[in-house]
């Protein structure tokens, strides 16, 4: 009976891990130049010019959508999976900013190396040239 208890003790957490949304630290920096709301569906904020915010980007094959408002316009991103060979880790929940991700001007998108320890908005000889990236909008609405 004491190693069935034991078995079992060792085999749950994996089973309820793994049936769970893994969460990647994400930190947003603000390079638009203005306020900007930001709405990841979880978590909504306003972001300051030159300003971040830190959320939890789910990850696997999730049909996920981002809001950013900014300058009366409205912006729809569909967000891919982050990309993995950067090593970002893979946790439940973090404060720490290990994902990082840049929304400039015309409210691209553009990926930033985990290595980048900065409070604000990165130069653009940072950005990281991935498959998806820079991102764009699939909808923007203005009124």
């Amino acid at each position: 009976m004491k190693k069935f208890v034991l078995f079992f003790g060792l085999l749950l957490p994996p089973t309820v891990l793994a049936s769970c949304t893994i969460w990647l630290p994400v930190t947003l920096f603000n390079n638009t130049g203005e306020a900007m709301g930001v709405n990841t569906g979880g978590d909504v904020a306003t972001v300051a010019p030159n300003g971040l915010f830190q959320f939890r980007y789910p990850s696997g094959n999730l049909n996920w959508v981002v809001r950013l408002t900014g300058s009366g316009c409205e912006y729809l991103y569909d967000i891919p999976d982050l990309p993995r060979k950067y090593d970002w880790p893979v946790i439940l929940v973090s404060s720490d900013r290990k994902g990082k991700i840049q929304v400039e001007k015309d409210f691209s998108i553009n990926l930033l190396p985990p290595s980048y320890v900065g409070d604000g908005p990165a130069p653009a000889e940072l950005f990281l040239m991935q498959e998806g990236f820079p991102l764009r909008p699939v909808s923007k609405k203005c009124g």
